[in-house]
């Protein structure tokens, strides 16, 4: 019997990441409300600012307001994967991640809590630009951004400036 003890192959690397840290861009907010259930769910990116949301006199446009359509999020990274906690509601229209620009994924959940892992294509010469587009017809509550088997930690991307949106 060997008494030679095999290491354990070695655990990628994770950085569990928060949604306001700055390394994530985010695009089509003016900040963040921490309303909700209190306990854990994440922050609501707002579209518009929270003491200006307060003060609508249409509770429609502050219903609208408070959907993420519009929002994303990029962050350049050489992970193998993302791991989005999310909570959706109503739910119901799609989340994308893209890759350097090209559609990598679109993922389509219900109401309620989730987490979900999302495979990105690693081991380039250079880290990826990664964005992900939260749901246009839901107000999507982000509790953390994880990034898993990154070589490199992750960096803001620039703001992609002006666009235009038909």
């Amino acid at each position: 019997m060997s008494t030679d003890a095999t290491p354990a192959p070695p655990h990628p690397p994770v950085e569990r990441l928060t949604p306001d840290d700055p390394r994530l861009s985010f695009d089509g907010i003016t900040g963040w409300s921490p309303e909700g259930d209190g306990d854990g769910g994440g922050l609501l990116p707002l579209r518009m600012p929270l003491d200006r949301l307060d003060t609508t006199l249409s509770a429609n446009l502050a219903r609208l307001a408070r959907t993420t359509a519009g929002v994303r999020f990029a962050v350049r990274t050489d992970a193998s994967s993302i791991e989005l906690e999310v909570e959706n509601n109503p739910g119901g229209s799609p989340l994308d991640v893209r890759g350097d620009r090209l559609l990598a994924h679109r993922w389509t959940g219900g109401p309620g809590r989730h987490r979900i892992a999302f495979a990105l294509p690693a081991g380039g010469a250079r880290p990826a630009e990664v964005e992900v587009w939260l749901p246009h017809l839901s107000a999507t509550r982000i509790a953390a951004v994880s990034l898993r088997g990154h070589l490199s930690p992750p960096d803001a991307v620039d703001p992609p400036g002006a666009r235009w949106v038909v």
